[in-house]
């Protein structure tokens, strides 16, 4: 049995594998229930303005730097969220 690499994230003591074996399904249900929300306001009446909505343009910004895989992912999720609550 050979013991799993560490992480290139100092000071984590798991595997990135192991760190996806830990986290992929918590992470798969929460983006599955952000695109159920965003398909629910859509679809119900006043669903396109609502797209309009400050809010929903952060959170699609937010879905956006998750894909562009820059660093810093979670510093730029979180200001971008903080700035539309100010």
């Amino acid at each position: 049995m050979t013991t799993p690499s560490t992480s290139s994230i100092p000071g984590s003591p798991q595997s990135a594998t192991s760190l996806l074996d830990l986290y992929y399904l918590e992470m798969r249900s929460a983006l599955l229930e952000t695109a159920a929300g965003f398909d629910r306001i859509r679809r119900a009446p006043g669903g396109e303005e609502a797209l309009d909505d400050p809010r929903i343009r952060a959170l699609s910004d937010a879905c956006a730097i998750l894909a562009d895989g820059g660093a810093g992912q979670t510093r730029r999720i979180l200001e971008r969220l903080s700035a539309e609550a100010e």
